[in-house]
């Protein structure tokens, strides 16, 4: 009994990682018109929590530029945000804060 109730949470966790996590994600996105780090960088005050959630969230992506920020060389820190503004289509122009946000998150 105990190894079938493991199997059921185990599939369950997996079904909400894969789909039901991504899923919310998308349907965010469309509603807010912000991806996950800007929620994160405009919702959350400065300090170790928004850190913490910024790291969370570029370990769990899909995209290896992501994940490979958070060992980045401090001296490319302002490249690899340039890059993962591009490739989130973020405006710097419109959103000036979220670069100094990730800058601070990405460097501590």
């Amino acid at each position: 009994m105990k190894h079938f109730l493991r199997v059921v949470t185990q599939f369950f966790v997996f079904l909400y990682c894969k789909c039901l996590w991504r899923g919310l994600k998308f349907v965010t996105r469309k509603l807010t018109g912000r991806c996950e780090l800007q929620r994160i960088c405009y919702n959350n005050k400065h300090g170790a929590r928004r850190t913490l959630k910024i790291e969370s969230s570029l370990r769990c992506s899909k995209n290896a530029l992501l994940q490979s920020a958070l060992s980045v060389h401090p001296d490319k820190v302002e490249k690899t945000i340039e890059d993962i503004m591009a490739l989130k289509k973020i405006n710097p122009d419109t959103n000036p804060q979220l670069g100094i946000s990730l800058q601070a998150s990405l460097l501590n």
